[in-house]
């Protein structure tokens, strides 16, 4: 049977952090629940942070987009304030290779990449 990729990130929030998945599985989605753990992290910070999207580029990368109302990590570019919106680059390990948050001082989520 071939194998394919399945990513799941939660798309509620989580006090402090949100929790990145992924897992393979069958095409057959009822045979996905015995699909082995691959991977997971737990990022964010004291505040509300959340993860809405994923997306796999042709070299096996993994990129989420969310938000994060506190900044954390070493980004790429800084936390402005309120709720900003947030991408995080991951290689296919789960290696975080980098983030960044965009957006002002107001609300500006991603919901998605």
């Amino acid at each position: 049977m071939p194998r394919s990729m399945i990513r799941f990130v939660l798309n509620f929030l989580i006090i402090g952090s949100f929790l990145l998945l992924l897992a393979t599985c069958t095409t057959k989605p009822a045979l996905a629940v015995s699909s082995p753990l691959l991977w997971n992290t737990f990022l964010g910070n004291t505040g509300l942070d959340a993860g809405y999207s994923v997306k796999e580029d042709s070299d096996g990368n993994i990129y989420v987009a969310g938000f994060s109302s506190v900044g954390w990590g070493t980004p790429v570019r800084a936390y402005s304030g309120g709720n900003d919106g947030l991408v995080m680059k991951f290689n296919s390990d789960g290696t975080l290779l980098w983030s960044t948050f965009l957006g002002g001082a107001g609300a500006d989520p991603l919901y998605g990449i």
